[in-house]
C-alpha cells in the first residue's frame, strides 16, 4: 500500500492506517470483498495480487490511503479512476 499526506511519515504506524489495517483484517472474505469494491471499482483483487492494480489508463497503480481535510466530512471516499 501507498500512504499520502499525513499518513506518509508514519504509514502503517499511523493510528488511523492500523485501525483501517486492523478492521479489514477482521472482516470475512465478503467484507473484504466490498472494502475492495469502494475502493478500487472490482469485488476481487487481480490474480498477480495488489501490485497488478489497474488504472483507466491501463497502468498499474498501488493502493493507497491518504487522509482528507475535515472541512469535507467525515465520510470514507473512493476514487476508482486512477
Amino acid at each position: 500500500a501507498k500512504y499520502l499526506g499525513a499518513f506518509r511519515d508514519r504509514g502503517e504506524a499511523h493510528p488511523v492506517v492500523a485501525a483501517f489495517w486492523r478492521a479489514v483484517e477482521d472482516f470475512d472474505a465478503d467484507e473484504r470483498a466490498r472494502v475492495l469494491q469502494f475502493a478500487t471499482g472490482a469485488a476481487r483483487v487481480p490474480p498477480a495480487g495488489f501490485k497488478a492494480l489497474v488504472g483507466d489508463d491501463g497502468g498499474c497503480c498501488d493502493f493507497t490511503l491518504a487522509p482528507l481535510p475535515r472541512s469535507l466530512g467525515p465520510w470514507p471516499r473512493a476514487h476508482t479512476c486512477f
